[in-house]
């Protein structure tokens, strides 16, 4: 037996080295604490319902965080964005901003971490157009979560009419063999026009369609901090955007295929008056709700839109994208759950769930996804011209009333005189005299032209 002394002795040599063991091993392999909770509150145009399947997927794999997710209306979402965007407390951690509004939010949107996506990588991922919208004061701010642009819709059946099997690959075809044909007119009235263009006032996204014609012409809007619209020293003596202008007038007022006696084009296509309609892909969900309430029949394509014939090609890109608040305290989280939802998985689960809600999803925007849409009968044709994509500040359907929405008005005063006027040289540049001030105002240009 042990005598009791020899057994204290020996009980306290064994607590002790069981206690020096614990302290080494703690030192060794600190406990982790418990994460500490994250509450993000993210605003966009999702359905709830869309938005709520990649939201408990991330939550469950990230249970410290959660997730206020509020659906917002795109009519005054700009202006009550920008002004919750100041806020230092209960604005929007996580929100969706449209890609031509980067000189507006530059100073509210927080630079991409290389941490949750290198450059490298960004580019490599996503389109082109990317690096030039969303990247601001040298750093990226925003994951594009779609692509959208211009696409050339046609009236089938129409075009078999008159024996035509394809669309037209060039605006010269389109111009010199469609447009007389698949136009009827006399000297009074227009019956049945070729395409929807001419017009200011009832052509969808007029101005998307114009800075589309502008940048396939070679048009360089700024240069070195200046407006250069107006200006082409390579052609000075046919200036390439007064080419471009009067193109878009000409279907109007030489070819005689339409002009403002037709109702909104898209309403002109549903009811089979004019054969082609150039569209964003969102609007398709517009002119189907049209045909559906009017119980209307179309049988109709979507292909890429035409291009200038031997000239590179030129698409339009206009597309919402997600970024982050500057001021927000929770930046890395979000910034984490944005990547989340711009993993293919992510996207191709909100896909599904817009087309169960909406009839067909967004045009995925990395580039590695193209081939799994390049068989939709609608996506395919925007994601075909996806990587020679450009833009401007004409974009309609921002709802910003700012940038955009105050170009486009002051285009429009300008063209609707261009449309009847021969003197439009003098009128683009009483334009850009008149768009200058709004473009230093937003940072795009940083000098204005001498008076």
């Amino acid at each position: 037996m042990i005598p009791a002394k020899a057994f204290i002795v020996s009980l306290l040599v064994f607590v002790i080295t069981l206690f020096a063991v614990y302290l080494t091993l703690s030192f060794i392999f600190p406990k982790q604490k418990a994460p500490e909770p994250v509450f993000l509150r993210v605003v966009g145009f999702w359905d709830t319902e869309v938005f709520n399947v990649v939201k408990k997927e991330f939550q469950d794999k990230h249970p410290e965080v959660t997730i206020e997710y509020e659906r917002k209306n795109p009519d005054r979402y700009y202006a009550n964005l920008k002004a919750d965007l100041t806020k230092k407390t209960l604005g929007p951690d996580l929100f969706w901003w449209h890609s031509s509004w980067g000189p507006a939010l530059r100073n509210n949107l927080a630079a991409l971490p290389e941490g949750v996506m290198s450059q490298k990588t960004y580019e490599s991922t996503f389109y082109p157009i990317a690096k030039t919208d969303l990247r601001l004061n040298g750093s990226y701010r925003g994951f594009p979560l779609e692509f959208d642009g211009l696409a050339l819709l046609y009236n089938k059946k129409t075009f078999a009419s008159r024996n035509f099997l394809e669309p037209p690959r060039t605006w010269t075809t389109l111009y010199q063999d469609y447009s007389p044909s698949l136009t009827s007119n006399d000297k009074k009235q227009i019956f049945t026009s070729a395409i929807a263009l001419g017009s200011v006032k009832n052509v969808e996204n007029f101005s998307d369609i114009l800075g589309l014609f502008l940048l396939q012409n070679g048009v360089t809007f700024v240069k070195d901090g200046k407006l250069e619209m107006y200006k082409n020293k390579e052609r000075e003596s046919n200036k390439l955007a007064i080419d471009a202008i009067n193109f878009y007038f000409s279907f109007s007022n030489k070819a005689r295929t339409w002009d403002n006696t037709f109702p909104n084009s898209v309403e002109a296509f549903a009811r089979g008056k004019t054969a082609m309609i150039l569209l964003p892909l969102h609007k398709i969900h517009k002119l189907l709700e049209y045909l559906k309430e009017g119980n209307l029949t179309l049988d109709f394509a979507v292909e890429p839109v035409p291009q200038l014939p031997d000239a590179q090609a030129i698409t339009w890109g206009s597309y919402w994208s997600l970024g982050v608040a500057q001021n927000s305290k929770k930046q890395e989280a979000a910034w984490q759950f944005a990547k989340y939802l711009l993993e293919p998985e992510s996207l191709r689960k909100v896909y599904q769930n817009e087309t169960q809600v909406n009839g067909f999803g967004r045009a995925y925007p990395r580039v590695e996804m193209a081939k799994e849409q390049t068989t939709h009968p609608y996506l395919a044709a925007y994601l075909a011209g996806a990587m020679n994509a450009k833009s401007w500040y004409l974009q309609d359907d921002t709802f910003d009333e700012g940038l955009n929405s105050d170009l486009i008005k002051i285009f429009k005063k300008y063209m609707i005189v261009a449309e009847t006027s021969s003197s439009l040289e003098n009128n683009l540049k009483k334009l850009a005299a008149e768009i200058e001030p709004l473009l230093k105002k937003y940072g795009v240009i940083t000098t204005l032209a001498p008076k």
